[in-house]
């Protein structure tokens, strides 16, 4: 059988269609869009990336811990100094932004600690001795 291939407008066209479902409050649906993006492009980030966020609207935090438990996901981000500033930056708010999903979910789980002492490393919140 013949591999099927997306057009680069066909991708963005599904990652449009998973943002306006997450966006409607259709969680289940925005994940099934970004499942079909990562069905034709298994490393796509930002599929990835959503795939997290989906699981945190539906309150699945233990696929949240799971999904963010991967390092390349966060490897994957890029922002160091080679990139342009504006996706470097972007890239910076995508991380910052896995993280604070992640702690949610340590935080909703009952493991607090975890969650604080995750945000403390990531330097989201300042520790008492500062």
């Amino acid at each position: 059988m013949a591999e099927s291939t997306l057009s680069k407008d066909e991708l963005t066209a599904l990652r449009v269609l998973a943002f306006f479902f997450y966006q409607c409050g259709n969680a289940r649906a925005a994940e099934h869009a970004a499942k079909a993006v990562l069905a034709v492009q298994p490393e796509d980030v930002w599929a990835q990336q959503f795939l997290v966020l989906c699981a945190d609207s539906a309150e699945d935090f233990d696929k949240v811990l799971e999904l963010t438990d991967k390092p390349e996901l966060l490897a994957a981000v890029p922002g160091d100094e080679t990139e342009p500033s504006g996706q470097a930056e972007q890239a910076a708010a995508r991380e910052r932004s896995l993280i604070l999903l992640r702690a949610r979910a340590l935080h909703k789980l009952g493991r607090s600690e975890e969650s604080r002492t995750l945000l403390e490393q990531a330097q989201i919140i300042r520790t008492e001795q500062e």
